[in-house]
């Protein structure tokens, strides 16, 4: 069943938990959660004033459960959330890749299951590119 929002909420966002994993951003077809990956920081920023206040995609795309749709203007303005988060580096080429919350959430949780294979946590450290490149070397090998 598809989730109604009544008319006159808005957007809020408990930003303690976020991870900065962009699914938000992704599944707002409004524009009103942006991202930009800044150097080493990455920026979220959610508009309170969402026009499409039937729309909920962004609070069912968070695996966190962080974003929620109520209150009023009047409450919360119109303002912006912004969330900045570090993002962490490759350890090959040093690229950033992915916000450090979420590789350190990665490596937290992977460690039990692979605490006898420390080369698949590494792998993890890794942006797309020199994991796609490892990949290679390795089939080659």
């Amino acid at each position: 069943m598809e989730k109604r929002i009544p008319p006159g909420k808005r957007l809020r966002v408990y930003d303690w938990n976020c991870m900065g994993c962009m699914a938000c951003a992704n599944a707002c077809p409004e524009g009103v959660i942006t991202l930009t990956d800044v150097g080493a920081k990455r920026v979220l920023r959610f508009r309170h004033n969402c026009e499409n206040l039937e729309c909920g995609r962004c609070a069912e795309a968070c695996p966190e459960g962080i974003i929620a749709l109520g209150g009023t203007a009047e409450k919360i303005g119109e303002r912006a959330s912004v969330i900045f988060f570090d993002l962490a580096r490759c350890e090959q080429c040093g690229t950033p890749f992915t916000s450090r919350r979420i590789l350190d959430r990665l490596l937290s949780e992977l460690f039990p299951l692979l605490k006898s294979k420390p080369e698949e946590l590494s792998w993890l450290r890794l942006c797309p590119e020199c994991r796609r490149r490892k990949q290679v070397e390795e089939s080659i090998a």
